[in-house]
């Protein structure tokens, strides 16, 4: 993994950042069960939506995406008390309250079927909610992804170097990045701080303006 998607790894296991990607289908013609069985196997074609994090023995290297296999798990049909639009929205609030974990899954596909009143669809509707952890994609690739994966056209094969590691092959991997890790550290922190004292100059002569004072807490 790059280090800015595994600090959002490691940020998310304190404040959760899944992304929910909501998605209107007027019309369905065909059972949920044959719409469930169709994403999970379109979903397997997709490289994004085939990997998993693995972290590193004793964290000490960033952790590691490895092949997942997609099975029907993912793609889940949630029965609503109505069919209304407004109990579907109150469905997808409480998707909110369970997160993904990536090390097992770093996605999932909620399926909401047969909704009445959607606005902008003329008859019942199928709702879907990708939900996708914020280190597998962000807004952009997020909405990439969901094309795929919704599109009329078949998903382009695509190669991925992902493939399994043993524990073993991490830590040497490891062991030969951490003396070039360590030298970028001292270098990095040293830069970082000549920075900060030249930021601190400038401002104290005048050229560069001083920050902005806080705004006071609101409701």
């Amino acid at each position: 993994m790059t280090p800015t998607d595994a600090q959002t790894f490691w940020i998310s296991e304190k404040i959760p950042n899944d992304q929910l990607l909501l998605y209107c289908f007027d019309g369905q013609s065909q059972s949920i069960d044959e719409l469930r069985r169709s994403a999970v196997e379109r979903a397997s074609l997709i490289p994004d939506l085939n990997v998993r994090i693995r972290e590193s023995p004793w964290h000490l290297d960033y952790p590691v995406w490895e092949p997942m296999p997609v099975d029907a798990s993912l793609v889940r049909v949630h029965e609503l008390t109505d069919d209304s639009w407004i109990s579907c929205i109150q469905g997808i609030e409480k998707l909110l309250e369970n997160h993904v974990d990536p090390r097992e899954s770093p996605w999932a596909l909620h399926l909401f079927h047969g909704v009445t009143g959607v606005p902008r669809c003329s008859g019942p509707a199928l709702i879907a909610v990708l939900q996708v952890a914020h280190s597998l994609a962000d807004g952009k690739r997020a909405s990439a992804i969901a094309r795929q994966l919704f599109s009329p056209q078949p998903p382009a094969q695509q190669k991925t170097d992902v493939r399994r590691s043993g524990s073993a092959e991490i830590l040497g991997r490891a062991a030969l990045r951490l003396p070039g890790q360590l030298v970028s550290l001292f270098r990095d922190g040293r830069a970082g701080h000549r920075a900060q004292l030249q930021l601190q100059a400038d401002t104290e002569s005048g050229v560069v303006a001083p920050q902005a004072a806080s705004r006071p807490k609101v409701r």
